[in-house]
């Protein structure tokens, strides 16, 4: 749970990858995950323009607990960072 970011259509099921929608750019979102070394998702709008601020996460079984913690610490980052 990330102040300002929201899960897109919680109420149906999600297998391996999820979509949630960010406070900004999600394109900006991934280069400052990158920058902080995080494969952070894919910015929606790389395929539908009309979703700028929506960003795809994967994991699977080679996910790590490590993995899931730098995600959100990069990701709360630019939250922070697009809310001040």
């Amino acid at each position: 749970s990330i102040p300002g970011v929201e899960l897109h259509n919680p109420s149906t099921s999600h297998f391996r990858e999820f979509t949630v929608r960010l406070p900004g750019n999600a394109a900006d979102a991934v280069s400052h995950m990158d920058r902080a070394g995080v494969l952070g998702g894919l910015a929606i709008s790389e395929w539908w323009d009309s979703m700028p601020n929506h960003l795809l996460i994967g994991c699977d079984e080679r996910t790590s607990q490590t993995d899931i913690d730098s995600l959100v610490s990069a990701l709360t980052s630019w939250v922070e960072e697009v809310s001040a």
